[in-house]
């Protein structure tokens, strides 16, 4: 699967933008261009309110549009913009000589014009999205924009939508970001501009399917490695991926980081949205996690900034992990056990020796914060 980002519709806020992006099976907008260069028809599918401005947006970017199909009529007649509009009999009549763009505002009415081409044997198709997204160019970061698509599209390279994997790149893709961008910048300028990151040792706790470190990875040069654990759900078995693993050259190490206990001193750990999914008090694994920094090591962390669960009052009547791992307690099957507010999370950090170096609060609390006593 690939996916790229068409044209940026609207500001929303500082970071956030509504834009229209596309998923294909594979194929790049070139590739498109070049599908058409040898005689394929580019027709878009759907019957949404915006497929005059869609007509447009293609021509923009030299692709026409020959042919417009509506799924979900038994009959369709004339034209938009000069485009003709055609039936499912038209449509299925000439499948071998058309490339098709699914322009739906809902991904559960793409199911159905999914099932329609399996069916008919259609394997090669788009589906464009109009969300709000991550807004690059009007960010920091906005330098990471081409490493970012780079890397989602890598990431999920070989998985089709044969895999039904659409939802869960479509979730990959417009959430990640939102959750480690602000400790990034920073965490990459402070290595950049001070010419630290030759040799730096990372770590990721949970890597999720990896996309975070992966960017770390490009961007400083370091040796990575992940802590994963042994049972992921379908939506994070990428990071077990033997292709990532040996591509980026990650070292991975299986367990409970709550339970267990890992080899290594880092100069870096990435603890992103993992805090609030801990079921057992969150300072026996934050003082490990401290415990396996190098001298002048950094860990970063995200979580929400809500309290919404509220399985405990306070964090510290959460129980202390068992000796061994306990067999039912999955902390990815259990969700969000303890969402902290900033106050909480301050209080936690104090209490395992950490300092805050770095804080940005928002709809996420992000921190990077080190070893307050140091050598």
């Amino acid at each position: 699967m690939y996916v790229d980002i068409l044209k940026k519709i609207s500001p929303k806020r500082e970071d956030r933008c509504v834009a229209i992006s596309m998923f294909t099976s594979g194929e790049t907008i070139n590739d498109i261009r070049i599908m058409q260069s040898e005689g394929k028809n580019i027709i878009l599918v759907g019957n949404s309110w915006y497929m005059y401005f869609l007509i447009q947006l293609f021509d923009e970017i030299d692709i026409e549009i020959s042919t417009l199909y509506h799924p979900f009529l038994s009959k369709a007649e004339g034209q938009m913009d000069g485009v003709k509009i055609i039936d499912s009999y038209d449509f299925f009549d000439n499948k071998d000589q058309i490339y098709p763009i699914v322009a739906t505002r809902e991904f559960g009415e793409f199911d159905l014009v999914r099932k329609q081409f399996l069916l008919h044997g259609i394997t090669k198709f788009a589906v464009l999205s109009t969300d709000l997204i991550f807004d690059f160019d009007s960010s920091k970061i906005k330098n990471f924009k081409q490493l970012f698509l780079e890397t989602i599209n890598d990431v999920y390279h070989e998985k089709t939508y044969l895999d039904d994997c659409l939802n869960e790149m479509h979730y990959h893709y417009l959430n990640p970001i939102k959750w480690w961008y602000d400790t990034m910048d920073f965490v990459v300028s402070e290595y950049v501009e001070k010419d630290k990151f030759e040799k730096i040792k990372l770590l990721d706790v949970g890597p999720g399917v990896g996309i975070e470190s992966i960017l770390y990875k490009k961007i400083l040069d370091c040796k990575l490695n992940w802590i994963n654990l042994p049972s992921l759900k379908q939506v994070h078995k990428l990071s077990q991926d033997n292709r990532l693993i040996e591509k980026y050259d990650v070292n991975v190490q299986y367990g409970y980081i709550e339970n267990d206990s890992f080899e290594g001193k880092y100069d870096l750990i990435i603890f992103t949205d993992i805090i609030e999914h801990m079921i057992y008090n969150p300072l026996h694994t934050v003082n490990k996690l401290k415990n396996m920094l190098s001298e002048n090591g950094k860990i970063v962390i995200s979580t929400p900034n809500a309290k919404k669960t509220h399985n405990y009052l306070n964090w510290r009547d959460m129980p202390d992990p068992p000796e061994s791992y306990e067999e039912g307690f999955r902390i990815t099957n259990f969700g969000h056990v303890f969402e902290f507010n900033e106050n909480e999370l301050d209080d936690l950090f104090r209490e395992c020796g950490l300092k805050t170096i770095y804080k940005k609060v928002s709809s996420k609390l992000q921190y990077v914060l080190e070893k307050r006593d140091k050598l």
